[in-house]
């Protein structure tokens, strides 16, 4: 289920395509459905499996609360690039991903739980060991880094923005 609509609407259409299996929080008439409790805790899991957990490999510094993540996590960026060189370090921001020196736009501050998993994977294969990621409080209500093994995490605050999504500040 999304927002909007559920992805289950696709399903029929998604194994026209190709797609050998659904995976979905209740049956698909007509389609090889397999059904699980929360979709998106099974996306996260499935794609720390497929890409082949990279994070259990590397050393990844989650920064998280509401404002300040990003200058927190270029500062942490910063630190580890001068301490164990550019090469070794990588960065997931809301601004820009950066892995071995290299630099691409970001889409979002924390990706679907495929994008995060995949970006990692690809940094470990380029020869990234530590990385900080920038964790938006969606990003961790939605899913999107469960499964993720973090060496550490910065906390920076708490403000009443996002209730929208959370609810209530507890």
């Amino acid at each position: 289920p999304g927002f909007k609509s559920d992805g289950t609407e696709f399903a029929a259409e998604a194994v026209r395509r190709g797609a050998s299996l659904v995976v979905a929080e209740r049956d698909v008439p007509g389609v090889p459905t397999a059904v699980v409790g929360d979709a998106r805790t099974a996306l996260a899991a499935l794609a720390v499996q497929v890409n082949g957990d990279p994070s259990g490999s590397m050393r990844v510094y989650g920064v998280t609360g509401t404002n300040g993540k990003t200058t927190t996590s270029y500062v942490l960026y910063g630190i580890l690039a001068g301490a164990h060189g550019e090469r070794e370090c990588g960065l997931m921001s809301t601004a820009e991903i950066i892995a071995g020196g290299e630099r691409r736009p970001a889409v979002r501050t924390t990706p679907e739980a495929t994008k995060v998993q995949g970006t990692l994977a690809r940094m470990l294969a380029s020869g990234v060991r530590r990385v900080v990621m920038e964790v938006s409080s969606h990003g961790v209500a939605l899913r999107r880094v469960a499964g993720t093994s973090f060496a550490g995490a910065i906390f920076t605050n708490l403000t009443r923005d996002h209730l929208d999504l959370h609810g209530s500040m507890e």
